[in-house]
């Protein structure tokens, strides 16, 4: 048994996977598999493989690449009125200032008031901080009018999620009721 540099292949639930150079202790355990030497991972070396491979992939490159799948994803969710995956795909403060009830219930107002294509415009970083970007849009109502608004996708607990900013809050009043939220609109 020897350690040897060997590239392991991760594959992930979602498709994806991730090449890693390690050294690794193998051993060929069968003659009949034509000498390829062969390991069972532990749990333990797993999870040490995986914190390798999280901490090594995430360049600011990739972390903007993902960020803005995420932000089509959504938009497109909020395009065909899909309020679970929208509320689902909020930061968790944001999340924590709606139940999920009255998350689909503002919404479904806004798309009951008036239709709108979403248009991502561009992405740019806030700060110096590579896991929180502004996402510049151009939303277009079914009048032809148009207007900009930048949203925000926040990398949190892994993954890229939407945000408010002052402008959304103030335009889903997150401290009204649903009542007095349609009240503040009509």
């Amino acid at each position: 048994m020897d350690d040897s540099p060997w590239t392991v292949t991760l594959y992930y639930e979602d498709g994806t996977q991730d090449n890693l150079r390690v050294m690794m202790p193998m051993v060929v355990e069968d003659m009949s598999d034509a000498y390829v030497p062969k390991r069972l991972l532990t749990e333990e070396e797993i999870s040490e493989l995986e914190d390798v491979s999280t901490s090594s992939s995430s360049s600011p490159a990739d972390l903007e690449a993902e960020a803005k799948e995420a932000a089509g994803a959504y938009y497109m969710a909020a395009g065909l009125e899909n309020w679970d995956y929208t509320y689902e795909n909020l930061d968790s403060s944001t999340q924590s200032q709606f139940t999920k009830g009255e998350w689909s219930k503002k919404n479904q107002w806004f798309a009951d008031n008036g239709s709108v294509i979403y248009h991502i415009d561009s992405m740019d970083r806030v700060g110096t901080s590579s896991e929180y970007l502004g996402v510049n849009l151009t939303l277009t109502y079914e009048d032809g009018s148009s207007s900009t608004r930048t949203t925000y996708f926040i990398y949190d607990d892994g993954e890229w999620k939407h945000g408010f900013g002052q402008e959304e809050t103030d335009l889903f009043m997150p401290d009204a009721s649903y009542e007095k939220f349609v009240a503040a609109r009509e």
